[in-house]
């Protein structure tokens, strides 16, 4: 689910004490509602130290490539700022339906949980500035709502996920294997580093130096020493069914046509060509990464559906007005403080 990203980057800046600084201006009314959830109130202060701490991680990996325009840059139809703060209302949306439900599930927070989230919120609250926490609208009543709210939602997907069907048959996540030997018939660098297209007379040479390591390598049954003769590597590559690989469509499908042990004919396609020979047509430790992904593939799945009827039966009312207050003028910066776990 798209949030799942958000919340572990939030938690993960949350429970690390860190330092923010940079921010200016008046604070907000954190007492306002920004939103409601059912019979359930988000306040401004919970939504804007949210927004915050989002904001913060965000600038610290992309304001180097996008400078001070960074959060009006337009991404179909609307600003970063616009999509982020949608992402988070959604996120805070979505704990406040999970906590609504997590007693059907058993979810309860530990004595010790409740006692680490404190500390963490004091800690917060201790590292900060005090022009920092008027900013944020934080309190240690906020920062501990937060934290509360993040580790129910983890603990009710974890419970939820439960329900899914684990049960993965080796025929429907097989894995092949296939060495190939790539050549490129597109560019080259050249003696100044330059990149340089091949003449159509280079391109056939080319293809001719990968049907000389074909031939090699049918002879010898090698191919990694047939490619080494031309100064040109193997690499390996697994496929099947719907599962990501780095080969092309018509690559993979021309391995999936051979034998174990078999070489197919060159293939080419817009910027190479291709040598390829089947290793395995069942590759155990794929297969087995294979499962691993469909199963999780189907817990999230499942999770969606579940949280999705959740979301369907909740009204959902957010004060747009108050919430157009939060906005990100002022930069953040985060600067990680040494903490005993």
């Amino acid at each position: 689910m798209k949030n799942r990203k958000l919340t572990s980057v939030l938690a993960g800046v949350m429970l690390a004490a860190v330092l923010m600084t940079g921010c200016s201006g008046k604070g907000l009314d954190g007492s306002q509602v920004a939103a409601t959830v059912g019979d359930e109130e988000i306040s401004l202060g919970l939504a804007n130290f949210t927004a915050r701490i989002q904001q913060a991680q965000a600038e610290t990996y992309y304001k180097a490539y996008f400078g001070d325009s960074m959060w009006s840059q337009d991404i179909g139809g609307m600003t970063y700022e616009e999509s982020v703060k949608d992402s988070i209302m959604d996120m805070l949306k979505e704990y406040y339906i999970v906590r609504a439900h997590a007693s059907e599930y058993g979810v309860a927070l530990s004595e010790e949980e409740e006692q680490k989230i404190a500390d963490a919120a004091a800690k917060f609250m201790s590292d900060n500035p005090e022009k920092t926490i008027t900013q944020m609208t934080a309190s240690e009543e906020v920062v501990r709502e937060l934290l509360e709210l993040i580790t129910i939602r983890s603990h009710v997907y974890n419970e939820v996920i439960k329900g899914a069907d684990t049960e993965v048959s080796d025929e429907e996540a097989a894995q092949k294997k296939a060495e190939y030997v790539y050549v490129s018939t597109s560019s080259y660098l050249n003696e100044d580093g330059e990149s340089t297209e091949y003449t159509e007379e280079e391109k056939e040479e080319r293809v001719a130096l990968a049907e000389d390591i074909l031939a090699k390598a049918k002879e010898t049954g090698d191919l990694t020493a047939a490619a080494e003769e031309q100064e040109l590597s193997v690499s390996s590559a697994t496929f099947g069914g719907d599962a990501s690989t780095s080969l092309p469509e018509d690559v993979a499908s021309a391995a999936d046509a051979l034998k174990e042990g078999e070489f197919a004919d060159v293939i080419e396609t817009d910027a190479g060509c291709y040598v390829v020979r089947l290793i395995s047509e069942f590759d155990e430790e794929a297969t087995a990464s294979r499962k691993e992904e469909i199963i999780s593939q189907r817990q999230s799945d499942f999770y969606t559906q579940t949280y999705e009827a959740w979301e369907s039966e909740t009204e959902f009312v957010l004060n747009e007005k108050v919430w157009d207050k939060v906005n990100f003028d002022a930069p953040l910066t985060i600067t990680t403080v040494e903490t005993e776990e």
